[in-house]
């Protein structure tokens, strides 16, 4: 996450140095491709324990990823997009406390490991703030999000007398529940995107995009290229 986070003003500032003077505002009906790379910040907050067993597997994840949109200009002014992003698997892994009383010569260990993947759609509205060669463009639309979750736990007991041998042996027990659902979700988008014009047709593009998916936020900044036709 810090290695994204550095690299992304690196790119701005080569843009901002490098750039040309933009050409004319777009106009109405002018298309545009965009493609780049994103950072995919899922934050997902731990749930309580259920039955003294299992939980919900919390925490940040970042895995890397890519974009590619298609837009048209409305007026000026205002762009509508479509836009899609696929990234990696991303995994939380937690150890849960033992369900035993304290003072029992017996351990019980808990882990529950969660793995997402996720494939999101969006629809967007952009509201177009020219300044110079430069356009700040606020975001916002809806976005059907493909999502595929596969949780693990396992159990485990170990203290004297346990298994092969006396003296703290560790008997093993198998993997009690693996379970993968999948389904497809509709979530409200907003963003931003800051395109700076390095040619009259092409422009560098750092932007971000967020979301919330039940009661996970996915954040998502990237830097790209847009060409305009």
């Amino acid at each position: 996450m810090r290695r994204a986070t550095a690299v992304l003003p690196v790119f701005v500032l080569a843009a901002l140095l490098t750039a040309r003077p933009a050409a004319a505002q777009p106009q109405s009906g002018t298309v545009f491709l965009s493609a780049g790379a994103v950072a995919v910040i899922d934050e997902v907050p731990g749930g309580g324990l259920s039955l003294g067993l299992t939980t919900e597997a919390g925490g940040r994840t970042t895995t890397a990823g890519g974009a590619l949109g298609l837009g048209v200009h409305l007026t000026p002014r205002v762009s509508v997009r479509a836009e899609v992003q696929v990234a990696g698997r991303s995994t939380t892994r937690q150890e849960l406390p033992g369900v035993l009383p304290s003072g029992t010569p017996f351990t019980v260990t808990q882990r529950y490991e969660v793995t997402r993947e996720t494939t999101p759609a969006f629809v967007l509205l952009a509201y177009h703030l020219p300044a110079g060669r430069m356009s700040v463009e606020v975001t916002g639309g809806l976005g059907m999000v493909r999502q595929s979750v596969t949780s693990r736990y396992e159990f485990s007991v170990s203290g004297p007398g346990l298994g092969a041998g006396l003296g703290g042996a560790f008997l093993p027990t198998p993997t009690v529940d693996v379970l993968t659902t999948s389904g497809t979700h509709a979530v409200a988008v907003v963003g931003a995107d800051v395109a700076v014009a390095a040619t009259s047709r092409l422009a560098v593009v750092p932007q971000v995009r967020a979301y919330v998916v039940g009661s996970a936020l996915s954040l998502r900044p990237g830097v790209g290229l847009r060409w305009t036709f």
